[in-house]
């Protein structure tokens, strides 16, 4: 199976042989948990759960667009819907053009979060950042790009080391530097 096959291959890290069979290995047992995960949400129309573990397991795949729609279906379960719309907001990051769908989504997930200085927290303000910086890139909204950096200034101060935040500000200071002249 796959996990004999990584064994092998990190006994001997440059058959390359070895690491393509690896490689096939893993992507038909994705295949296979993919097709389970089509019938368990086929079985159990009414399992919002399952359905947001096929979103995921799609957007994954980066297939962004049907796992929007499992996700639009998955968050009327109040018990995951802070993470739902989480994976949902960075569904439609992933897609080009869709930055407001991005920044509505995830402000509405910070709505549904009860302790605000959880990571889930941290996480959904860091997708709306990006969301914001993404606007703030290609629209030239300085509006945006302020938002952001305000966003990005208290991530920092929260957890200085969270992700790439430091990077992400020094770009957002950057952008608001060349759009102010």
């Amino acid at each position: 199976g796959v996990a004999a096959l990584d064994a092998y291959s990190k006994a001997s890290p440059d058959d390359a042989e070895l690491a393509e069979k690896l490689a096939k290995a893993r992507a038909q047992y994705a295949d296979k948990e993919l097709e389970e995960l089509k019938l368990l949400v086929k079985n159990y129309p009414t399992d919002l759960r399952r359905k947001f573990q096929l979103g995921l397991t799609l957007a994954g795949r980066g297939e962004h667009q049907p796992a929007i729609e499992l996700y639009q279906v998955a968050q009327d379960d109040p018990k995951i819907k802070p993470q739902v719309l989480e994976a949902m907001g960075k569904s439609f990051l992933a897609l080009d053009g869709w930055e407001d769908a991005a920044i509505d989504v995830f402000r509405q997930a910070l709505t549904h979060v009860i302790d605000d200085s959880s990571e889930t927290a941290l996480d959904l303000r860091y997708g709306l950042l990006c969301a914001l910086q993404g606007k703030a890139a290609s629209e030239r909204d300085a509006d945006a790009a302020d938002e952001a950096d305000r966003l990005a200034g208290a991530i920092a101060m929260k957890k200085f080391n969270y992700k790439d935040i430091q990077d992400r500000r020094k770009d957002i200071k950057a952008l608001l530097a060349e759009m102010r002249g």
